[in-house]
């Protein structure tokens, strides 16, 4: 293929190192976080891994690490914010380095970096309580708060993170139950994360918040482990925003599915996530 011959012609050029990565796109990628997984043969690396570039270190860390029975590391997922200019490549060699800072999980329903402020409710399966940028917005992006209504007799209140699953028998389930959150105990210098482990009827469920240092971003990662369960709705990753941090009448989403970045302005559209065009479907919109 092209790409192929393309990028046999950069290896060609560049010096040996244990790692090329080529940025085949028209713009930067500029210091975004980066996830790359490795796999390593027995016996290589028997500490921590550092990365270097130009021979500087570079800011790195490592999750998932897997290890063989002779206690040398099978495989890790390297997390780190490289500058690739577009259409080139950078060289990036590893070196095993030892580590004099080990930390146990600890129980923690909080966290804050310089640019992330991250609370979560520790009753509710880890919905979130509270999520600032500080950086870019004063007011907080979410916020939990008992909303008054007068179309119901009574207060209900508006989670944000947490699932929402209905069988074909119509028993509705949600993961907001009391759960105990733990941090990673580590101070990292791209991210750190939260995360807990529940029973729900319908499967085990493992969440994971991941907050940035350098980045007014926020990850949440889902891993369910199912028991037998034939759902009819199955709603992950929701959200409710605070009103007063946006302005409303340029307010929009966009998605990006691998095409073009699609933007959907949201001013005077009403969008009913539960209403339901036919009974095979469960949603009428989606991104």
């Amino acid at each position: 293929s092209k790409l192929k011959v393309k990028l046999q012609k950069i290896l060609n050029k560049t010096k040996p190192s244990d790692l090329i990565l080529f940025n085949p796109s028209k713009y930067d990628w500029n210091r975004l976080p980066f996830e790359l997984k490795l796999h390593f043969q027995p016996g290589i690396f028997f500490s921590d891994i550092v990365l270097y570039l130009d021979n500087r270190e570079i800011p790195s860390q490592l999750e998932e690490q897997k290890f063989y029975k002779d206690g040398s590391l099978r495989s890790t997922t390297i997390i780190f914010e490289p500058l690739i200019k577009r259409k080139s490549c950078i060289n990036i060699n590893l070196d095993s380095k030892q580590s004099d800072v080990y930390s146990k999980s600890q129980m923690q329903n909080e966290l804050t970096t310089s640019n992330v402020e991250l609370k979560l409710l520790h009753k509710k399966g880890a919905a979130i309580s509270e999520l600032s940028f500080p950086k870019i917005e004063k007011n907080s992006m979410i916020q939990f708060l008992q909303q008054k209504t007068s179309i119901r007799t009574k207060s209900y209140y508006d989670y944000s993170g947490h699932t929402i699953a209905m069988d074909r028998n119509g028993n509705k389930y949600t993961d907001l139950v009391n759960t105990t959150i733990f941090s990673d105990g580590n101070l990292n210098p791209i991210r750190s994360k939260l995360f807990c482990n529940i029973d729900l009827p319908f499967a085990h469920l493992t969440k994971l918040f991941y907050v940035y240092e350098n980045h007014p971003r926020l990850d949440i990662k889902y891993i369910f482990n199912f028991k037998e369960f034939r759902p009819s709705a199955f709603r992950v990753g929701i959200i409710t925003l605070n009103p007063d941090a946006f302005n409303r009448k340029n307010l929009c989403y966009s998605t990006h599915n691998g095409g073009k970045l699609e933007s959907f302005v949201l001013d005077n559209n009403s969008i009913i996530h539960v209403k339901l065009l036919r009974p095979n479907l469960t949603k009428q919109s989606c991104l």
